[in-house]
């Protein structure tokens, strides 16, 4: 993988505090990643307490026992400072539950010093949806079943839709691949893939939602939208007629040339000012019939608008057809 140097690690061994949350469906890696996560975490942290909440089987007591203490969502209180939680199996919080969530994610991670790794398997109807602004990170397994709550969790924390559409594009490309997770760092806004979640020098970016570089990209991917909507629109008004295609080939000149703020989208009339002042709007759907037509009459609205698009672009003279236009 490439790397993205300015990749922070989501096993939250470069900061003193902060939560995680882990979200797949059974089976697609997300106890696996954590338990990597708190190897190395426990390992730097000899003497902190490993609490889990929600743990239905003794994974955590084996593997951690020396630090490992069950407990209940009743017993946040008493959690010793510097310590690591784990909160499992998160489905259907009741409203005690959820109030000590987020007094866990939200007061006692920042004043305990505390790291928090949440993991469900949804954001939906688990009252998760509400908690996102709460977490440093939200890692996702590769599972493409996760495409979705994906592009809403991003788009939770006011991702323009089209690098939210990117990321996801980019997402899918790696098909479900084992041993790659998906990391938001909500913070800085950016998306990474990675295949070593304690190592944030193996994370590849995938999307930037603060860079101008991106930015640039969302406003060009917008005005090419718009391209494309207004080229369908004014080929409807010319569905099935005689010169329909040549229509469709001017327009696609002009709709190239002109900045597409300046069509109208409904109407298809171009604004532009003109030259004896004021602004002018004019049918381009006339005009460029008009053009097509041999001998129509000229509007002098649409001799002042021919003006113009000259200054904007080149017709070829093959679609010239009216000398009254050709010849001004």
């Amino acid at each position: 993988m490439s790397v993205d140097v300015q990749a922070s690690s989501p096993g939250l061994l470069d900061v003193e505090y902060g939560s995680v949350l882990f979200l797949g469906g059974t089976g697609t890696g997300k106890t696996f990643g954590l338990k990597i996560i708190l190897k190395q975490l426990l390992d730097l942290q000899k003497h902190a307490t490993l609490y889990t909440i929600n743990v239905k089987d003794s994974e955590y007591a084996v593997e951690f026992k020396k630090q490992h203490v069950a407990t209940k969502f009743e017993k946040i209180e008493s959690f010793r400072r510097g310590s690591v939680v784990v909160v499992e199996d998160i489905i259907d919080l009741n409203t005690k539950e959820e109030i000590a969530l987020r007094q866990l994610l939200n007061w006692h991670a920042h004043h305990k010093k505390l790291k928090v790794f949440c993991v469900s398997h949804n954001i939906f109807k688990t009252k998760l949806y509400n908690t996102l602004s709460y977490f440093k990170f939200v890692i996702f397994t590769s599972s493409l079943g996760n495409l979705f709550v994906l592009g809403k969790c991003l788009a939770y924390h006011q991702l323009e839709p089209e690098i939210v559409e990117g990321v996801v594009e980019r997402v899918k490309a790696f098909g479900g691949a084992r041993g790659v997770y998906f990391y938001f760092d909500t913070a800085r806004r950016k998306v990474f893939a990675t295949n070593n979640l304690t190592n944030s020098g193996s994370a590849r970016l995938l999307g930037d939602g603060n860079s101008s570089g991106s930015n640039l990209a969302v406003q060009n991917k917008k005005t090419e939208k718009m391209r494309a909507t207004l080229q369908q629109r004014f080929e409807l008004f010319f569905r099935g007629h005689k010169i329909g295609q040549q229509a469709g080939a001017v327009f696609s000149i002009i709709n190239h040339c002109v900045e597409s703020g300046h069509i109208d989208p409904v109407d298809l009339s171009l604004k532009f000012a003109s030259r004896q002042g004021g602004q002018k709007n004019v049918s381009l759907v006339d005009y460029v019939h008009c053009l097509l037509t041999e001998n129509h009459p000229v509007q002098p609205d649409q001799l002042v608008l021919h003006k113009f698009v000259q200054t904007k672009c080149n017709i070829p003279k093959f679609f010239l057809v009216n000398n009254k236009l050709a010849n001004s």
